[in-house]
């Protein structure tokens, strides 16, 4: 499948977030930003769930490991590649 940059991007985007959502655990006194802006009554959508992760969790425990391994390389490679893009676009400050 070949994504277009936008698509890439939005991807790795994706996967920040939910790294970002398992890494960034607010002690349990904290205030979600919500609350601390005076959004008291604002209820969230519930999230999409990911159609490649609800595959993965559907397959057995050795295939899912190896599933979750080749995603994790993709997204590696699709996070170096657009990084990679990122740097010969924009010429250095120094």
């Amino acid at each position: 499948m070949v994504l277009t940059r936008s698509q890439a991007i939005s991807k790795v985007n994706s996967a920040n977030n939910r790294a970002d959502q398992h890494s960034n655990h607010p002690p349990n006194d904290a205030q979600p930003s919500e609350v601390a802006h005076g959004l008291v009554g604002t209820v969230l959508p519930p999230q999409a769930p990911n159609p490649d992760e609800q595959l993965i969790n559907s397959l057995p425990e050795a295939l899912r490991a190896k599933a979750q391994a080749m995603v994790k390389h993709h997204e590696d490679a699709l996070a170096k590649m657009i990084i990679d893009e990122m740097k010969g676009c924009c010429p250095k400050s120094s």
